[in-house]
């Protein structure tokens, strides 16, 4: 069964600074937009996060191809951390989301 890739993803890669008012720095970001298939997380994947003081929200799989190790990820408006990857195969890598604050 082929599985549908449905999830529009933003990927961030940050690409300098601007200043606000008083002089503080704020990172810039490039975005690149593709196309992802969401994964549930698992009951185990779920419990050895908490055992880390790590709480999934998400996890999706992309193309290695069209992931270069970016860290920060949004998704409907929402950012996410990357918190793990793992390669599936040639085809496909999963990447496994914490909600940024």
């Amino acid at each position: 069964m082929f599985k549908l890739f449905d999830v529009e993803v933003i990927l961030l890669t940050e690409n300098g600074f601007t200043r606000d008012k008083i002089g503080n720095k704020i990172p810039t970001y490039a975005k690149n937009a593709l196309l992802a298939r969401e994964l549930p997380i698992t009951r185990n994947e779920y419990y050895t996060a908490g055992q880390n003081n790590i709480e999934l929200a998400r996890a999706i799989i992309v193309h290695p191809f069209e992931y270069d190790g970016q860290k920060l990820i949004e998704i409907d408006n929402t950012a996410y951390s990357v918190t793990r990857t793992y390669k599936r195969n040639n085809e496909e890598i999963e990447l496994y989301l914490t909600q940024r604050v």
